[in-house]
């Protein structure tokens, strides 16, 4: 890694690198999907960042991810469930 990718590596809010305590390859990691369902006023939210851009820099991730926690406190408070899996909902 040269210099100049650990300076953006350290500007950056979340470490590129994540560290699992079970490896990947490990037999005891659980191998399932869980499917969410998320409220449409969310997904026409998130429809219309990445149709901007497909390619969000950690500042729009940052905006993305605060307009969407701003959209799901609105359902909460409305009387809406939160997103769950479909398995436990």
């Amino acid at each position: 890694m040269s210099d100049g990718d650990s300076n953006q590596q350290s500007s950056l809010k979340r470490p590129l690198h994540m560290t699992l305590k079970i490896p990947a390859h490990s037999r005891d990691r659980k191998q399932g999907r869980v499917l969410i369902r998320w409220p449409s006023a969310v997904v026409m939210l998130l429809e219309s960042y990445f149709r901007e851009d497909t390619t969000p820099n950690e500042d729009q991730r940052e905006e993305i991810t605060r307009v969407c926690n701003d959209e799901l406190q609105k359902s909460v408070t409305s009387g809406s469930k939160l997103p769950c899996p479909s398995i436990d909902c």
